[in-house]
């Protein structure tokens, strides 16, 4: 839910208006029905991708390491995608009932981190993707980390 004034009681999301690396948390927040406030920064468009919506806000949040995406939650000023969904997730009790169930719990997480890095790489790299790089990723990369999720489950 989006809104544009802030309450010093609802949680603050703040990220570029596009989905990324705060796309989780939004999920998770959704998930648990839990209200907060999307903040999302513009960015101009090519060639020079104007930052200043973000750039104007950056160090007046009282954030000790200023970046996007982040958290407000009270008094608490979390930066870090993963920092974040941790949180979250320990805050609407979905990291398991004991270490190990946490841990196993941050294992899935870290793996499906590590696919969606590859299909970045995939969709960002330096020098395009030919129609073969996207075959081997579909046939090879992403069949093998499917295969390996369908096994766990």
């Amino acid at each position: 839910m989006t809104q544009s004034t802030t309450d010093k009681d609802q949680l603050v999301l703040g990220y570029w208006a596009a989905r990324g690396r705060a796309e989780s948390s939004r999920l998770l927040l959704h998930y648990t029905k839990t209200p907060f406030i999307d903040k999302m920064y513009q960015m101009g468009d090519a060639p020079d991708y104007n930052r200043d919506d973000w750039l104007n806000e950056k160090y007046k949040l009282g954030l000790d390491f200023p970046n996007l995406p982040y958290l407000m939650d009270g008094d608490l000023k979390l930066t870090q995608s993963t920092a974040i969904l941790y949180y979250l997730g320990r805050k609407y009790n979905l990291m398991g009932n004991n270490p190990k169930e946490e841990a196993l719990i941050i294992m899935l997480c870290e793996q499906a981190y590590d696919l969606r890095l590859k299909f970045i790489m995939l969709c960002y790299g330096p020098n395009g993707v030919s129609p073969n790089e996207q075959k081997n990723f579909i046939e090879t990369t992403l069949t093998e980390n499917l295969e390996q999720f369908d096994r766990y489950f």
